[in-house]
């Protein structure tokens, strides 16, 4: 190895806790002189790096992007999923009202279903209830 290596032997003999830092330190200025002395006399070598940099930096960029513009519309086509979920729920406790007042509610109160969802949707968790229509169609298919 070239340059003062001495020191770092004299430091490893005495202090081993210490041997790591002074050989790492010791590599890391060996390495990075030789680098900038051969990157100084070669100016191809300068085009390259800037150019990997470069690539490397743009790649970065056109990645993020990429993936801020996956998430927008993974956001977008949840809340789609979302509103139909709302629409089925809506279908679903309509339905329900129908089957347990025997008759279609009325528009003013499909226009108003959202404060009274609560009191119109119909419990799917009752054991007792034979003939429950969610119930039925619900445990039909499984």
């Amino acid at each position: 190895l070239g340059g003062n290596f001495e020191t770092v032997a004299v430091t490893c003999e005495t202090n081993w806790k210490d041997c790591v830092i002074a050989v790492t330190n010791y590599l890391w200025s060996e390495v990075v002189s030789d680098v900038v002395d051969y990157l100084a006399k070669e100016g191809i070598i300068w085009v390259l790096a800037i150019a990997i940099t470069s690539t490397i930096l743009i790649r970065i960029k056109y990645c993020k992007n990429m993936h801020t513009k996956h998430a927008v519309l993974n956001k977008q086509i949840l809340n789609k999923v979302g509103y139909k979920i709302q629409d089925l729920e809506l279908k679903i406790n309509v339905l329900t009202y129908k089957m347990q007042y025997g008759t279609w509610p009325l528009p003013h109160q499909i226009c108003n279903l959202n404060p009274k969802l609560r009191k119109i949707r119909m419990t799917v968790s009752n054991p007792g209830d034979r003939k429950n229509w969610l119930k039925h169609v619900l445990l039909k298919y499984v």
